[in-house]
């Protein structure tokens, strides 16, 4: 079992995104602290421990957990559409999100926090899918007819 720490990064990396979430939440107002509103969107943010949790396993064993890697690109993907499509409406009208903010550093942190986030899953993204697992010679599948029409000759 050969690790990966190109998993172990990302995977780490991914721990940052409800973080950065929670920043922009705030940021922009969209719900007071302590409210209702506040704990609801604590709960959305916890989803995006997913693909740090994924990309772990993946650095743990990426034999064995190799049907996380469609899982990470799936919830990556559809991150940064969702992100992306989020800030439209900021950048078409700076002026009404700096108003929200209160003040123009607000505005920047929230600005980062969201170029970060994109950042992160782009990261998650592109390790899941430059590693290619080369098939083992074990797992091939002449060795497998091999093994098995030995198995069944015992």
């Amino acid at each position: 079992m050969k690790r990966k720490a190109r998993y172990l990064a990302a995977s780490i990396l991914s721990l940052a995104k409800p973080f950065l979430a929670g920043i922009i939440v705030a940021g922009l107002s969209i719900a007071d602290p302590g409210s209702v509103g506040a704990f609801f969107l604590r709960y959305l943010i916890l989803a995006q421990l997913l693909p740090s949790v994924c990309l772990f396993f993946l650095y743990f064993d990426e034999g064995t957990y190799r049907v996380f890697r469609p899982l990470v690109l799936l919830f990556s993907g559809v991150s940064i559409v969702l992100i992306l499509s989020c800030v439209a409406p900021i950048a078409q009208n700076p002026q009404k999100y700096l108003l929200t903010t209160q003040n123009f550093s607000s505005l920047i942190r929230v600005s980062a926090c969201i170029v970060l986030l994109c950042a992160a899953d782009l990261v998650d993204f592109i390790t899941v899918l430059v590693s290619r697992e080369k098939p083992s010679e074990n797992s091939s599948p002449d060795k497998l007819s091999e093994r098995s029409d030995h198995a069944s000759n015992a």
